[in-house]
């Protein structure tokens, strides 16, 4: 940058770098930088768009996101992005539309996939948030998230033996919610062993 201070490709590598190392301001600042002296390309824009989202400026977030869509329709990333941010704004019917663009865009898209479970469990949809789920676990065993998603899942339509073993395999995933779940599991086995005593 130093050298070419037009060098678009420069302020793209540097706010990736800030990115990495979560200094999303001086990333936000170099990427907005590269936008603008890249402005064909998609890469800078998505990139800031991710950024913007990470410091909770979810309405630039989705700016940004709905040009990268104008450019590329097709990118998977960008339909997260937004399917992100409309979870974040608590817009189920949105997230949903975008987390499935995603999904179709970008075939086995795993993030996406453990996202929609979520959203489609929010819904109370949950045919389509166990198919999801399981669709997920099945392109991703050591993925916790999955695990504890469709664990919820399971609880809410009283398939407690399966809730248990999801809950299991997420703590055995080293899931963040742990000793959440060891509670769950502790309650959920006490009400079957009562009810099967019965």
């Amino acid at each position: 940058i130093e050298n070419n201070p037009r060098d678009g490709k420069a302020y793209y590598e540097l706010g990736i770098q800030y990115k990495e190392l979560k200094e999303f301001e001086k990333s936000e600042e170099m990427l907005r930088r590269a936008v603008e002296l890249e402005s064909g390309t998609v890469m800078p824009r998505l990139n800031l768009a991710i950024v913007l989202q990470k410091q909770g400026k979810i309405d630039s977030a989705i700016e940004e996101y709905k040009k990268v869509i104008e450019q590329t329709p097709q990118d998977a990333e960008a339909h997260f992005g937004l399917g992100f941010c409309a979870f974040q704004q608590k817009n189920l019917v949105r997230a949903r539309e975008e987390f499935e663009k995603a999904v179709e865009c970008k075939e086995n898209y795993l993030d996406a996939m453990v996202n929609l479970g979520a959203v489609y469990e929010q819904m109370e949809l949950y045919p389509e948030a166990i198919r999801i789920l399981i669709k997920s676990i099945n392109l991703n065993q050591k993925n916790a998230r999955a695990f504890y998603n469709l664990g919820v899942v399971y609880e809410k339509v009283f398939e407690l033996d399966k809730a248990i073993a999801c809950y299991k395999n997420a703590i055995a995933l080293h899931y963040h919610r742990k000793e959440e779940l060891i509670q769950k599991i502790i309650k959920m086995e006490a009400f079957i062993k009562e009810n099967n005593s019965k």
